[in-house]
């Protein structure tokens, strides 16, 4: 039921900023941070970026993904979510200081990791992961300045 809600939420949007996606993904997220003690933080830069929505559902879900597998497996007690802006595309950064995962799991990608690549590459956001010393997921959104 809420996988419904979250889709009626980002559909019903005409277009949603970078903000409103990370609000409510912490929102739903607040439990299980409490419970596993960790800190959630982003920093966004005042924007006029506005996603689609297709691209705020592939995002938001991408993201809870991301969050999922740090509050399940990182050990982390920090998830840092950061935005970097140029002229055409956003650079979003999602860190955790958990431990990462060894370098051949990397070629075996999970089903939360393979979920990861599939809703970047239906976005059309670039994707980048990295995750030797805790997780950092890099995604490259071209964006819409909003009329």
């Amino acid at each position: 039921m809420r996988s419904l809600r979250e889709t009626i939420w980002a559909i019903h949007q005409e277009e949603s900023s970078i903000d409103q996606v990370l609000q409510r993904l912490q929102e739903s997220a607040k439990a299980a941070l409490q419970q596993a003690n960790i800190n959630f933080t982003y920093a966004l830069p005042n924007s006029s970026f506005y996603l689609s929505p297709a691209q705020t559902l592939h995002l938001y879900r991408l993201l809870k993904e991301a969050l999922n597998n740090s509050v399940k497996h990182a050990k982390c007690k920090q998830i840092e979510v950061k935005l970097i802006e140029n002229v055409k595309n956003v650079l979003l950064r999602y860190t955790d200081d958990g431990i990462g995962f060894p370098k051949e799991e990397n070629l075996r990608l999970g089903y939360g990791l393979n979920n990861i690549k599939e809703r970047a590459k239906l976005a059309g956001f670039t994707l980048h992961i990295e995750a030797s010393a805790g997780y950092i997921l890099e995604i490259q959104i071209p964006i819409k300045v909003q009329k």
